[in-house]
């Protein structure tokens, strides 16, 4: 049904009053359809699903809409497991990591 759905996903692009010729869109969801959020949600919770699988211990994974942060106890040792997961969940989804909304902060004993 989705893929019906999702079929021939033409859009028109109007821009100060003139109408430029549709453009077949192969991924994303639909803007402002209700099934939208649920499907984003379902996708997101496959790559959430791979990233927690790869923490241990103490170790965090928070989300909110399209937003995700882990805290993980070695970043150096972390950071290629996690782009690999971010690069694999790309190819499937069509789905990118924002690099320039991207950072890596370390946090360092002390009191």
């Amino acid at each position: 049904m989705l893929r019906l759905f999702y079929k021939d996903n033409r859009h028109v692009i109007r821009v100060g009053g003139h109408e430029f010729e549709s453009i077949v869109v192969r991924s994303g969801v639909r803007q402002g359809c209700r099934l939208s959020p649920l499907l984003f949600a379902l996708c997101a919770d496959i790559l959430l699903r791979k990233l927690s699988e790869h923490l241990q211990g103490d170790e965090i994974l928070c989300a909110f809409a399209d937003d995700t942060a882990a805290v993980v106890a070695n970043y150096v040792k972390s950071l290629p497991v996690l782009s690999s997961l971010f690069q694999e969940f790309e190819a499937i989804s069509a789905l990118a990591l924002n690099k320039k909304k991207t950072g890596i902060h370390s946090f360092v004993g002390g009191a």
